[in-house]
């Protein structure tokens, strides 16, 4: 037997009627509905806003070229969701670019901190939930309540964590927001159909242009949000014109059509949303047919509903919340999966944790035995070279193509010498991975360190040619460039690999060396501190040191260092470069206990005794400083350059404590050494000059001044000689 308010239902609908929102007990009441809905929405999904970028994120955003500050906007609608060319074989084929311009725009208003992006997904969620309050009041029941419990379960369903917490679910959420907005639109811009059957007329132009152009946007953002044309021609169809399938449907005590065409929007966010309205629906009819207290039993129990889902999502988010938990429960959930094992023993890996991704990789081989990414890992984590070499060779005996397995032993075998065969495994990597950059860097150093530098250029530009993006390619090519003497050409890669990777700080201080070279130390030093705000790395911090040291600027350099000494305690080349700035700017005490303290490390240490040296020099102690440098001449150096520097300063120090005949001679053996030296020819000419030997002199001071043309101090010497040697001649003459 049908119940009254069933009845009258049919009843209106029979007459004609269209379904829509009736009157509500006033906009307050309205008001609070979608309030208690976006607070629903902030309270499940607040714990989400302290989550990382995890999974797909990292792919999606992080490695996304698109994505990136300065990238060509261009290059959002011609490239898929994650940053590649559509045309190119590897492309996903997904083609999202509102979505991927929505992780652009967060990039530029808060970088890449995850919580922007985790505010951003809330907010857009808790739009979608008031959207679909909006829908349900106007377009599928006639009464609030109903409409409110719709929108009540839709936003704590834990379904919809992976899309609200996850980063990249923004495009179901997203395009879900669109969908319902062109819904709208279109269902406002269209007016009643005068008898069944007949198509209505348009009621609104500018909304249907409205409908259309968001239904546009909802496909951009993703491919299933063009369903939403489809779901409007059902209404259409269904609800507006008021067809036959419609009034049969409803005189069998089913829910209305328009309750269930949301369900043609394949995707997991939206297709809830029939869910939510046809449990909504169940309920309503229930509490008709069941009475009063049947009526607070189902309130009750659909609370006790909205708040397990609640308690449900929220635990779900924390899943969410890092890449170490999301792996974690996959485990937890599929323990005998080698693929889980596998990927949870590549985060280990990545963050340092070698011996748990051991065991992980592990698994996954006794899981499925021919895994060769796992036996490649392996090699790559293992100290023992040989160990390495049977894990790379064993993954490519499974996988003969693989490519990183390639790569690694080709890598393993260049650092044993064995070169022949590590070009031919290189080669093969990019042969079977033209897309992977290591492999063509690591093949044109092979070349270059062969002296063949046509080759390892050709490799170069091949490698930027199949991987545009690789910010490392550009870096490397720079180096490339700066060490076979186009240093002028290399500054272009430099500002490519930044562009391309803004946090690549490797290639900001390359840049900066490249400019002191040129002696633009002014610019040098703006890239030396914009790596510093990337890493205060050792690496950043000791050329920028460096460029204070030798622009007089002592008590920068000294802060600079002593930060670096900071980070690398036991480093020497930190702890002498400290040191040395310590003696040029007065505190040649600290600077000596220093020195002493690394020699007591490494008693071989010829810099130090230099360093000690320079320190009693300073202090006038020259016969102290002369037996600091005969100590770091008994040092074994292969390195001529260094001694000849050391005979040249015990030349001096001899110089100092006047004994002429025998700094003589140990500048004449530094020029043996290292004949470039011009200071040392200077002093030869100044020793011979005060001995009065004019012509050895002379001889001297020309060598020096071939070295150095335009010497001041050496044309005054020569003309000191001339005048002297005038007035010798005048007095013999005499």
């Amino acid at each position: 037997m049908m119940t009254a308010p069933a009845r009258d239902a049919r009843l209106r609908l029979l007459r004609g009627l269209r379904l829509c929102v009736r009157p509500g007990q006033g906009a307050l009441c309205s008001a609070g509905r979608y309030m208690a809905v976006a607070a629903l929405c902030v309270l499940c999904y607040g714990n989400s806003l302290r989550g990382e970028l995890v999974h797909d994120d990292v792919w999606a955003i992080v490695n996304n070229p698109d994505v990136r500050a300065g990238a060509s906007a261009r290059s959002i609608f011609s490239n898929d969701f994650w940053g590649k060319r559509m045309a190119d074989n590897t492309s996903h084929k997904s083609y999202r670019p509102l979505c991927v311009l929505s992780f652009r725009l967060n990039v530029w208003l808060g970088g890449m901190t995850p919580l922007y992006f985790h505010l951003v997904n809330l907010l857009l969620h808790a739009s979608v939930c008031c959207l679909l309050l909006v829908t349900c009041e106007r377009c599928v029941f006639s009464q609030p309540r109903p409409a409110f419990v719709t929108a009540l379960l839709f936003a704590v369903h834990p379904v919809h964590t992976e899309a609200v917490s996850g980063i990249v679910g923004r495009a179901d959420v997203l395009a879900c927001l669109l969908f319902l907005l062109s819904f709208l639109c279109y269902v406002r811009s269209i007016g009643e159909a005068q008898s069944p059957g007949l198509l209505p007329p348009t009621h609104s132009p500018l909304c249907l242009s409205a409908s259309l152009l968001l239904g546009s946007g909802a496909m951009l953002v993703k491919e299933t949000g063009v369903t939403v044309f489809g779901v409007c021609v059902l209404y259409d169809a269904l609800v507006v014109c008021r067809g036959p399938l419609l009034s049969v449907v409803l005189l069998e005590g089913q829910p209305p059509p328009q309750f269930q065409v949301s369900n043609m929007f394949s995707s997991k966010f939206a297709l809830k949303h029939g869910y939510c309205i046809l449990v909504s629906h169940g309920l309503t009819r229930l509490c008709s047919l069941v009475g009063r207290w049947g009526s607070a039993v189902l309130g009750l129990s659909t609370l006790l509903l909205v708040l397990l889902f609640s308690w449900k999502t929220v635990a779900q988010n924390q899943v969410w919340l890092s890449r170490e938990a999301l792996f974690r429960s996959g485990i937890h959930t599929l323990p005998h999966n080698a693929k889980v094992h596998y990927n949870f023993a590549n985060f280990l890996k990545d963050t340092g944790r070698h011996q748990e991704a051991i065991r992980h990789y592990n698994i996954a081989l006794r899981l499925y035995p021919r895994h060769a990414s796992a036996l490649n890992n392996l090699g790559t984590l293992t100290s023992d070279p040989k160990e390495a070499e049977r894990f790379y060779r064993q993954a490519l005996d499974i996988n003969a193509q693989h490519n990183r397995a390639l790569f690694n032993l080709g890598n393993l075998l260049k650092t044993r010498g064995e070169d022949a065969e590590a070009e031919v495994l290189l080669k093969n990597s990019i042969r079977f991975g033209p897309q992977f950059s290591d492999a063509y860097s690591s093949l044109a150093s092979l070349f270059a360190e062969q002296k063949r530098f046509a080759e390892a250029k050709a490799v170069y530009l091949k490698g930027m040619e199949h991987c545009p993006d690789s910010s490392d390619l550009h870096n490397n090519y720079g180096v490339f460039l700066v060490d076979t003497g186009e240093g002028a050409l290399a500054a272009a890669h430099y500002h490519q690999a930044v562009r391309l990777k803004p946090e690549h700080y490797v290639a900001m201080v390359n840049l900066g060396r490249l400019l002191r070279s040129t002696n633009d130390n002014q610019q040098a030093e703006l890239w030396y501190k914009r790596a510093l705000t990337v890493a205060r790395s050792v690496d950043v911090l000791s050329p920028l040191g460096a460029l204070y040291y030798n622009t007089g600027r002592y008590e920068e350099a000294l802060q600079v260092y002593r930060e670096a000494a900071l980070l690398q305690p036991l480093s020497t080349d930190i702890r002498l470069a400290l040191a040395q700035v310590l003696v040029i700017s007065g505190r040649s005490s600290e600077a000596e206990l220093m020195t002493r303290n690394v020699l007591v490390r490494e008693p071989g240490c010829i810099e130090c005794y230099r360093l000690l040296s320079a320190v009693c020099s300073k202090r006038g102690n020259h016969s102290q400083a002369l037996e600091f440098l005969d100590q770091a001449l008994q040092q074994e150096t292969s390195d001529l350059s260094v001694r000849a520097e050391l005979l040249f300063s015990r030349g001096n120090q001899l110089r100092e404590m006047n004994r002429l005949e025998q700094a003589f001679q140990s500048y004449k053996e530094a020029v043996q050494l290292k004949p470039d030296q011009s200071q040392a020819w200077m002093n030869m000419g100044g020793i011979q000059h005060i001995k009065g030997d004019y012509a050895a002199a002379r001889r001297y001071y020309k060598k020096a001044l071939a070295l150095t043309p335009g010497s001041r101090l050496l044309m005054e010497n020569l003309a000191k000689l001339d005048r002297l040697e005038r007035r010798s001649t005048s007095a013999g003459g005499g």
